[in-house]
């Protein structure tokens, strides 16, 4: 097992994390107050102690970066500063989270982490880059990158305002900026369950890489 300091000092908690194998459940000890388990597969929950839940099936997308041509390229724009729109959009973006699903986490504590992904996005953190659409920040998109892959952090569009092309404009300049850094491959993740993300990032050419599956187990 591995403690994660920022979960912890953020949840107020000894948080950890730690890969599924045959047996885990009877070498778990009690110094933990909540343990991501990642597993490769759906795993048998009867033989644990401590209160388990699945909270997400991970799945990463990736795709060959092209150089596309943009139409109205002129509004989207990187963003050097936060606005309440923004932590909206990103708040919006939560909704099939894992820290979301988990019902023994405070909502108001995930809008936190979500504001906080953000902000520190912008303040170019954890991020490279961060794109927006038109002056009222109709949508947002955050750039990171992992080893020599890019990646999307997060993708959110305001619900008001969906299904008018704004995500795929994103997507094609968020190519071609990367295609300028030198990147060759951009990976996303979102959750299975979320069917719209994921029909939508197979529309644009994304292909499942791989699939993990996430449970909380909390001691507390």
């Amino acid at each position: 097992m591995e403690k994660l300091n920022w979960d912890s000092n953020f949840f107020n908690l000894e948080v950890f994390k730690a890969n599924y194998y045959s047996g885990i459940e009877n070498d778990l000890n009690g110094n933990f107050d909540l343990l991501y388990l990642y597993s490769d597969k759906l795993i048998d929950k009867s033989g644990f102690k401590q209160t388990i839940q699945l909270v997400d099936k991970k799945v990463t997308f990736k795709k060959d970066i092209v150089k596309n041509k943009i139409i109205n390229s002129e509004t989207i724009y990187s963003v050097n500063s936060v606005n309440e729109k923004l932590f909206s959009l990103a708040i919006q973006s939560s909704e099939f989270s894992r820290f979301r699903i988990d019902n023994k986490i405070d909502n108001k504590k995930v809008d936190e982490l979500y504001q906080l992904w953000i902000e520190n996005s912008i303040n170019r953190k954890i991020a490279f880059d961060v794109l927006s659409f038109g002056s009222e920040n109709y949508g947002v998109i955050t750039l990171s990158k992992k080893n020599d892959i890019a990646g999307i952090g997060l993708l959110a569009v305001d619900t008001a305002i969906r299904g008018k092309g704004i995500g795929k404009l994103l997507i094609k300049q968020t190519e071609n900026i990367c295609v300028e850094k030198g990147y060759k491959e951009l990976q996303v993740v979102t959750q299975l369950d979320n069917n719209l993300a994921c029909k939508f990032y197979e529309s644009q050419n994304f292909l499942i890489d791989k699939i993990e599956y996430i449970y909380h187990l909390w001691n507390k």
